[in-house]
């Protein structure tokens, strides 16, 4: 915890009548040095963190019943007739992504513990706009998969998690992206048009209708991309995304 903390908790959820209840989170914690600045600067730090996340647990709690619309999941594939490493590579590669990919129109990585890449991406959507977003993503070269956490999500988000797996066969490979989302009920209207409900809200929208979900490469230009003789720009398409049943929240 830094400073010479040692910190221990629990949380208490108490029943308050039919439907209702309370949560308790509690905090023990000493400070080496027994220092009375270092000991307010972390009961000031620890009093921030805790009500944010209670804040953030209650707010999700109070729309338990709708999380499974609020909690998309979906994929989307395609099959490559080739060798996995190019495409991996590809993938792996996210620096060259502005170069060869028109709608990323900056990106800076850093990768200061090999396989673990900390990102920062602009996009633009049809409409010209650049959309800023942060992943934390952490790869797999040895079974071929990528996984990552936004950090900084689009505006229609409150998180965005997912997968990219690459799956070599007797005759090529199979490109996999996987989505998780919590969708930002509030943002859409403003992003999608005013009236649009959470049942209307599209998991994938298709490329030039509207603001992606997602702000990574669909599979078809990360197999289009990694071809050997493949150009720097040029169009690229893909089957369209597959909605996957949404499961509950984890508890």
């Amino acid at each position: 915890m830094g400073r010479g903390v040692r910190g221990a908790g629990r949380w208490t959820v108490q029943e308050r009548g039919s439907g209702a209840c309370r949560l308790v989170l509690l905090h023990d914690f000493t400070v080496g040095g027994d220092r009375a600045e270092d000991a307010e600067w972390v009961r000031r730090a620890t009093d921030t963190n805790s009500r944010a996340e209670l804040g953030r647990l209650k707010d999700l709690a109070e729309r338990w019943e709708r999380l499974d619309q609020l909690v998309p999941s979906f994929e989307d594939s395609i099959r490559v007739q080739g060798p996995p490493e190019p495409v991996y590579g590809f993938l792996h590669r996210v620096a060259d992504w502005p170069r060869l990919l028109p709608r990323v129109a900056r990106l800076e990585v850093a990768e200061d513990t090999p396989g673990v890449q900390v990102m920062t991406m602009d996009t633009r959507t049809a409409d010209g706009a650049a959309h800023t977003t942060q992943s934390v993503r952490v790869c797999f070269p040895d079974s071929g998969r990528i996984v990552y956490k936004q950090t900084r999500a689009p505006a229609l988000m409150h998180s965005h998690t997912g997968q990219w797996s690459v799956v070599p066969d007797a005759s090529g490979v199979t490109v996999t992206s996987r989505h998780t989302v919590l969708l930002r009920e509030e943002a859409i209207g403003p992003v999608l048009g005013e009236g649009t409900t959470v049942a209307q809200c599209p998991p994938l929208p298709a490329p030039g209708t509207g603001p992606q979900l997602h702000r990574h490469p669909r599979p078809g230009q990360a197999a289009y991309a990694s071809t050997p003789h493949a150009p720097p720009h040029g169009p690229v398409t893909a089957p369209a995304a597959r909605p996957r049943p949404a499961g509950r929240a984890p508890r």
